[in-house]
């Protein structure tokens, strides 16, 4: 089983089948494509006809995994940028007003050992709705 790398951190396709890569555009096996996501864990998909298709779905999940293109709204652009536990923690810092404290600290707490060790590294911007 041979691959191909893509631009860095796009991913990879290849066959799995006893067929060179010289004679991939002849074999009828599918591709396969193998990347990292969002999240950081190792994904792959199957079933892809042609090359192109294949690299096409690479460079839809690469370009979703890189966030939103620049818009004129720099705050937020802002937001997207920032790591997730920047954000969690700006935000509980500026709704302080009108919480009790130990709300304050279960929110802190939650995030602490829930939250941030999950997506707490990850961009605002990465997030979808799914």
């Amino acid at each position: 089983m041979a691959t191909k790398t893509l631009t860095r951190g796009m991913g990879t396709f290849f066959k799995e089948c006893e067929h060179p890569p010289s004679r991939w555009s002849k074999c009828p096996h599918p591709y396969k494509i193998r990347y990292r996501d969002a999240t950081g864990r190792q994904r792959e998909e199957a079933g892809y006809a042609t090359q192109d298709k294949a690299t096409t779905r690479l460079t839809e999940i690469y370009q979703a995994k890189k966030g939103p293109l620049k818009t004129g709204n720099t705050e937020a652009q802002e937001i997207a940028e920032m790591r997730f536990e920047d954000f969690a923690a700006r935000y509980i810092s500026n709704r302080k007003r009108g919480l009790e404290s130990n709300t304050i600290e279960q929110y802190e707490r939650g995030l602490k050992t829930q939250i941030n060790p999950r997506v707490g590294s990850r961009r605002v911007g990465t997030f979808t709705p799914e």
